[in-house]
Parts: C-alpha cells; sequence; structure tokens
C-alpha cells in the first residue's frame, strides 16, 4: 500500500498541523513502474472523508477532500508540510529517495539516497520512512537502510540521533512522533534487515534524549 498524496487544505492552520497526519492515516495503490509525477489540476477526487462526530470540523474543514496530486511511486510514507515552503516532503521507501511537490513545483527529487547511505553490495536496502520536524524544523528521519533516526543537515550530511538500544542496532525505524521539548518518539518493527541482522527481535517504542551523539554521514550528491 502506497500513502495517499493529497492536496492539503486551504486553512493555513490545518495545512501545517493536520494535514500530514491525515495524509498518513488514507492509504491507496498507486501507479506502480512509472515515472513519479504531479497531476494536473483540478486533481482527480478518490473516496470520501466519513464525519462520525461534528468535533472533527474543528479539525479537518468540512469541505476538505482526498485528492491524488501525484502517482507513479513504488511506496509512498512519511509525508511532512513544509508551511515556510508551501510543500510537502515525503519517502518513496524502495527508491531510496525523498521527493518533494508544491502546488507551482510539482514533483521533485528532495533527497537521494535517503535512507541508505552505505555502499552498494547487491542488497535491496530501503530508504527513508518516517518523517517529522523537529521544533526548530529540521527534518528528522526514520532511515530503514541505516537502521538509525537520524538529522538532516546542511551541507549533505545527516546526524544521527539514535542507531541502538542497550547495545542493539535498531532493526527498521519505522515512524516516529516529535514532543514540543524535542523528545522523540519512534517504533522499531522487525521487518527491515534480513532476520539473520535483527538485533532487536521485539516491536518496541523508545525514546530519543534530546542531544545528540555527534555522528555525521555524508550522503552522495
Amino acid at each position: 500500500m502506497s500513502a495517499l498524496l493529497s492536496r492539503p487544505s486551504s486553512r493555513p492552520a490545518l495545512r501545517a498541523k493536520h494535514f500530514p497526519a491525515l495524509v498518513a492515516t488514507l492509504a491507496a495503490v498507486l501507479t506502480r513502474g512509472a515515472e513519479p509525477r504531479a497531476l494536473p489540476a483540478p486533481y482527480p477526487i478518490v473516496g470520501r472523508i466519513e464525519r462520525a462526530d461534528a468535533r472533527f470540523n474543528a479539525l479537518l474543514d468540512p469541505q476538505a477532500r482526498v485528492e491524488i496530486i501525484a502517482d507513479g511511486f513504488r511506496w509512498t510514507e512519511g509525508p511532512v508540510w513544509l508551511p515556510d515552503a508551501q510543500a510537502l516532503v515525503f519517502s518513496d521507501v524502495p527508491a531510496n529517495t525523498a521527493y518533494r511537490w508544491s502546488e507551482l513545483g510539482g514533483v521533485t527529487r528532495f533527497l537521494a539516497p535517503s535512507g541508505y547511505t552505505g555502499p552498494f553490495d547487491g542488497e535491496p536496502h530501503q530508504g527513508s520512512n518516517g518523517l517529522k520536524r523537529d521544533p526548530r524544523g529540521r527534518l528528522l528521519l526514520c532511515q530503514h537502510g541505516d537502521r538509525r533516526i537520524a538529522r538532516l543537515e546542511e551541507l549533505n550530511t545527516f546526524t544521527t540521533l539514535a542507531d541502538r538500544f542497550e547495545g542493539r542496532r535498531f532493526n527498521s525505524p519505522n515512524d516516529l512522533a516529535v514532543t514540543a521539548g524535542g523528545v522523540i518518539f519512534f517504533t522499531d518493527p522487525p521487518y527491515g534487515p534480513r532476520e539473520s541482522l535483527r538485533e532487536n527481535r521485539a516491536r518496541v517504542r523508545r525514546r530519543v534524549p534530546t542531544r545528540p551523539r555527534r555522528h555525521r554521514h555524508a550522503r552522495d550528491p
């Protein structure tokens, strides 16, 4: 299943705060095997939003619709809205790439590699999955291939925030949430690396201290 890419609400507060959470809960199978592309407006509408409680209207514009804004990806995850840029950034996990979409610029490659920065060894390493902004607006990534939580820095580098629990490497960090104080909660399911490489067997939630280990990794240009 691929995360459905849907246009944000016209209300700025909802666009910045609620849109990524909504998109992450809506899924659809998009075109496989084609090149990623932005669709022209008016965007195709898919499905409908069921409102079981009128209080939901305080979170989402009553006129909001689910619209397909782009397709041609293999497996999309982790949408995060960048309010200053009026752009959506999301992961295509098997492609080891993060893309950016905006109404003016369409779809462009934002980050590659996005989740596996090691050498090519013939293995199908996966890219980033969940994405989130920290309180300072910096992009945080659940990196499947590198098996860590990382922060994207300037000059094409990553800072490793966490990659081990009790001395054992993470399996495949998947999704994350960040508190206003900068504490990160994330999931680490076991389905990323081959079974022989898994060091943490259980699916658990872990908290990352706000002070990272200063361990930088260059990414390819």
